[in-house]
């Protein structure tokens, strides 16, 4: 319930047996996919900064656009996958 009584805007959410089981798979994958990406950025640091010799800010700068284009694929897959989108 919303704070007027009204229902929230929860229908999307399963409910009933197993609803629990699809949220914790869920947040399993968001903690892998989080952590991936993490990892893939914190090694793209170490590459740039210290194999290829760049500054630390421009390391950093390198390591953060990383992660953001792989969390924008991760996004435009997972859209394609849950057939979101598909009008029709």
């Amino acid at each position: 319930m919303g704070i007027s009584g009204s229902p929230s805007d929860d229908a999307d959410e399963p409910t009933g047996p197993g609803s629990d089981a699809v949220a914790s798979g869920a947040a399993r994958t968001l903690t892998v996919g989080g952590v991936v990406v993490a990892l893939l950025g914190a090694g793209w640091f170490i590459l740039s900064h210290f194999v290829m010799g760049t500054t630390s800010p421009d390391a950093v700068g390198e390591a953060l656009g990383v992660m953001l284009g792989l969390l924008v694929a991760a996004s435009i897959a997972g859209a394609i996958v849950s057939g979101r989108g598909s009008h029709g």
